[in-house]
């Protein structure tokens, strides 16, 4: 899921994909992985949280990744799942800077409309972003 997002990001190799990183803010976060790179001379990191879960990420599965970006002082965080997401995770997204996506394991395809998703059935190719 990782390598996918960093085509998307740029050429390869300007995009360094780490698995399982723990980064350190006030306290020690385990994530599943992280994209690092640099635009303009300015280094950027975004976090990534996948998650193959049997429901809808929850609110707190949500907070649980902002509180992480918030400390780790990340530029953004994507969290990605196959289920979809319960309608408080995808309020607390849009607040932060979280972008959402469901993903049948081979693609990542990103939409903007998060209101008519929430009004709809999650189908596990339509993935969201915040």
């Amino acid at each position: 899921m990782l390598d996918l997002l960093a085509r998307e990001q740029g050429p390869a190799g300007s995009v360094q994909v780490n698995h399982h990183e723990v980064l350190v803010g006030d306290a020690r976060y385990t994530v599943d992985g992280t994209l690092r790179f640099e635009q303009v001379g300015v280094q950027f990191l975004i976090i990534v949280e996948c998650k193959l879960l049997r429901r809808r990420v929850e609110r707190r599965q949500v907070q649980i990744l902002s509180d992480t970006l918030e400390d780790v002082h990340a530029q953004k965080a994507i969290f990605v799942t196959s289920t979809g997401f319960q309608s408080g995770a995808v309020e607390l997204a849009t607040r932060r800077r979280i972008a959402l996506a469901i993903s049948d394991g081979e693609a990542l395809h990103f939409s903007v409309d998060i209101t008519e998703v929430c009004t709809q059935d999650f189908d596990r190719r339509y993935v969201l972003a915040a």
